[in-house]
């Protein structure tokens, strides 16, 4: 071969070399072809593997009996986990593929909740994008998302589509998986931004009735919080994610359904402390408190106990743990909790014991491996069984004693009951608080004891010589000389709907009462039927006039496990006390965790602490 025939072949490879790489790099090309992943127009779901029965035996053809309408699907058949209604649960997985372009896009509707209902992206078994419906409350409308998922192109992965949800809207309906490298149109892709953590908080904004988004938090290349928030670009208010956990770590804030142009995402902010309105929380209200991301405490199996009464052994609370009453001794947080069982041969299928808890940061708790209180062979055994003992409040006396004011349930109706104890463990009960004064009405339930803050102890205080009780839904009155015999005083606070909640905390400019209601005069952005928790400020001289009442309340359920659980979108507090410099406020969330929220007053907050 000559000298000039060689130079013109290399000539001519690196023409066309070149060429071939600037037609691969020119705009307004073709994209690469679409990758069917699944379109569900089989009678079965081929290689896709089910478990439990709500994906039943195959796609769906459109809606299923007793189903609002579905629409928005493609062709014929879908993902609907409405099979035998809203009661069923299960997965349904994928067959491993290989990630070959930009985009994952599909069609989802169904509930909202990003736990329950949802479709995840797994590498490694590692979760790294999730998706739920974003329509508030739920949707039978599919409608198009899309992942970005650029980064993982090469990779192996699997799509699991999951339903756990038994309440209003625990199902999800899917269709039409693609992989592209077209962003489709109309769809929200997936938004990213990592955190070097530093500093205890980040400040996400939100505003009231904005599209709820799934954000997500990975450390490590693992999923640590799944939740809907109401990202927003021009905020109400900030809400606070505390990743204190992760100090040292980088943090990968993921956000699914956000728009191409939203700045939400770059706002969020990392800080030493809660960005909010400086006029959010006058001085008479304490807050903002910011919730704990995860529960403190959740039911378990392991906990076995002899019941006296069954005479066997019962798990005693492997259903729910919930409603506690917080106690600061000896440098540390006792918990005491209502725990429930599983009894179906029971009228009401559980039976209900208050457990023990002990914590030296507030948030990591050992168990006490039986209950400190529950239902005997004992004069007491027909207002507790079979119901049990549960919601509960507990006061310190001026000597050092505890009193627990405690609700009993025997299947007919409720009734307000006490107990004293010196040490936390063991507890003497003394009935009925009522039974004395009304021995034919002892009907009542969560008891509240006006207390005033010294150093960091709530010590019960007369007011007028009497010891007072916010009592029962209306936080009605009650009265006692030693807080174990009770009068009621025939007057309340409010008609109805506010229940006596965390504490009722004697100050100068009156009494400041924390309740738990369902009802609020103006609209909030979250479903109706919700329990939530707010403030109000109570005239200390007759103590029932109401002098100030926010119209909204200071906590309620956003964290996925506060909205789904044994009684959906609830969160009820019968607990709040000092400790290390903060208020530690532990709250009952969906009737089967416990959650805890913080308040860190500044130093010349009227509610600042000894620390």
């Amino acid at each position: 071969m000559t000298t000039a025939l060689r130079k013109l072949i290399v000539k001519t490879l690196l023409t066309t070399t070149i060429l071939c790489a600037a037609a691969l790099a020119a705009p307004g090309l073709p994209a690469a072809a679409d990758i069917l992943i699944a379109d569900f127009e089989g009678e079965n779901y081929g290689q896709w593997k089910t478990t439990g029965e709500a994906f039943g035996p195959g796609p769906a053809r459109g809606t299923l009996p007793g189903q609002q309408p579905v629409t928005g699907f493609n062709g014929k058949g879908l993902v609907n986990s409405y099979f035998k209604g809203d009661g069923t649960t299960g997965t349904l997985t994928s067959p491993p593929f290989k990630i070959e372009r930009e985009f994952i896009s599909f069609l989802i509707g169904g509930g909202m909740d990003p736990e329950m209902t949802c479709m995840d992206l797994l590498i490694d078994g590692k979760l790294v994008r999730t998706a739920t419906n974003v329509k508030s409350g739920g949707s039978e409308a599919l409608t198009t998302e899309s992942w970005d998922v650029s980064e993982f192109v090469g990779k192996t992965a699997v799509i699991r589509i999951v339903d756990q949800a038994k309440g209003s809207w625990g199902h999800i309906n899917v269709d039409h998986i693609v992989q592209t490298d077209r962003k489709p149109e109309g769809a929200d892709a997936t938004a990213k931004r990592e955190f070097n953590i530093e500093k205890p908080y980040l400040n996400l904004p939100v505003k009231a009735g904005a599209p709820r988004r799934v954000v997500a938090t990975f450390v490590d290349g693992r999923i640590q919080t799944k939740h809907t928030f109401e990202l927003a670009d021009e905020p109400e208010w900030w809400l606070p994610l505390e990743v204190s956990a992760w100090r040292g770590k980088t943090l990968t804030l993921i956000v699914s359904g956000l728009p191409g142009n939203s700045k939400a995402l770059e706002l969020v902010e990392q800080s030493d402390s809660i960005k909010h309105t400086a006029d959010a929380y006058p001085d008479w209200q304490m807050g903002p408190f910011v919730k704990h991301p995860k529960p403190v405490l959740s039911p378990t199996p392991g906990s076995r106990f002899q019941c006296p009464i069954l005479g066997k052994e019962v798990r005693w609370e492997e259903q729910n743990v919930y409603n506690p009453a917080a106690v600061v001794r000896n440098g540390k947080v006792y918990l005491l909790y209502r725990a429930d069982d599983k009894n179906p041969g029971l009228k009401w299928g559980r039976t209900c014991r208050i457990g023990l808890a002990y914590s030296e940061d507030g948030i990591n708790f050992t168990r006490h491996p039986t209950p400190v209180l529950y239902p005997d062979n004992d004069p007491w055994k027909q207002y507790e069984w079979e119901g049990g003992c549960e919601d509960l409040h507990i006061v310190e006396g001026e000597d050092g004693t505890y009193y627990m004011n405690y609700t009993t349930w025997n299947g007919g109706g409720d009734t307000m009951s006490v107990a004293t104890s010196r040490d936390l463990y063991t507890w003497t009960k003394h009935g009925p608080a009522f039974r004395k004064a009304t021995p034919g009405n002892v009907g009542g339930r969560s008891g509240v004891v006006v207390s005033r803050l010294e150093g960091n102890r709530l010590i019960a205080t007369k007011v007028n010589g009497k010891y007072w009780m916010y009592y029962t839904h209306p936080c009605a009155l009650a009265w006692s000389d030693n807080l174990i015999d009770w009068t009621r005083a025939d007057k309340s606070v409010w008609p109805g709907n506010h229940e006596s909640g965390a504490i009722a905390l004697l100050r100068d400019e009156g009494i400041l009462v924390m309740f738990n209601t369902q009802g609020w005069k103006k609209p909030l952005p979250y479903q109706g039927g919700t329990w939530t928790l707010g403030q109000a400020l109570i005239d200390r001289n007759d103590l029932t006039t109401v002098l100030k009442h926010p119209d909204q309340p200071f906590l309620y359920p956003e964290l996925d496990w506060e909205k789904r659980g044994f009684t959906d979108f609830t969160t009820v507090a019968n607990t709040v006390v000092p400790f290390k410099g903060r208020w530690l406020l532990y709250y009952g969330a969906a009737d089967r965790h416990i959650g805890l929220a913080v308040f860190t007053p500044k130093a010349n907050s009227p509610f600042s602490l000894v620390k």
